[in-house]
């Protein structure tokens, strides 16, 4: 959003750089260097700060221990999957906005004197919304459905990993199982995308 409001300048420059980066690295190449990163910080200084595998250690014990050993646990994989989803929701939501703030309403509201405050999040922001909407509700379906090179990266045991495992034992029927479950989620969150259409923008009705 500010890359749109701020086109061209040092900052637009410098987001759109570091998202062409991010959409340009593989998953699997990102999730391989930071096990090799934090394996040796482990060797080097003796100070484990994040594990590279697994869903939880042998003893993660309970309470908030437990909720720091899971956390330890599920970093890295979070930082793989965010940095693509990041990089890919930036591009759409510079070029919506891009879209938007150009437009008849826009210009409408800001010569009616509104402050450049409502203008940007009431009339432009949630509009621009509408495309980036319809990816994180598709990107969200077939997240729940499983990351399948993040799982199987460091070995999480989730959906993904399963899907994986089954495939290369040759059972067709987890595989057609579980090929039914995520499209029924994208189908699910595609629908839910829909939905939200009529709530951001006035101008969608539903009959």
């Amino acid at each position: 959003m500010f890359s749109a409001l701020r086109q061209y300048s040092v900052f637009d420059y410098s987001a759109t750089t570091f998202s062409f980066v991010g959409l340009a690295t593989p998953v699997f190449w990102l999730a391989l260097m930071l096990q090799v990163l934090f394996v040796n910080i482990y060797l080097w200084f003796d100070v484990r700060i994040f594990y590279t595998a697994n869903l939880s250690g042998v003893d993660p014990g309970t309470g908030l221990h437990f909720v720091l050993d899971r956390a330890q646990h599920l970093a890295l994989p979070v930082i793989v999957l965010m940095v693509a989803s990041i990089a890919s929701y930036s591009r759409y939501m510079r070029s919506s906005m891009l879209e938007v703030v150009n437009s008849d309403y826009v210009r409408t509201a800001r010569a009616k004197g509104l402050p450049e405050r409502s203008v940007t999040m009431r009339h432009a922001f949630r509009n621009a919304l509408i495309p980036l909407v319809t990816i994180i509700a598709l990107n969200f379906g077939a997240l729940l459905g499983g990351a399948v090179v993040t799982e199987t990266v460091f070995a999480l045991d989730g959906m993904g990993l399963y899907f994986v495992t089954q495939l290369q034992l040759g059972d067709p029927y987890p595989v057609m199982a579980w090929l039914m479950i995520t499209a029924t989620l994208v189908i699910v969150f595609n629908l839910v995308a829909d939905i939200a259409y009529g709530y951001l923008d006035p101008r969608v009705r539903f009959d």
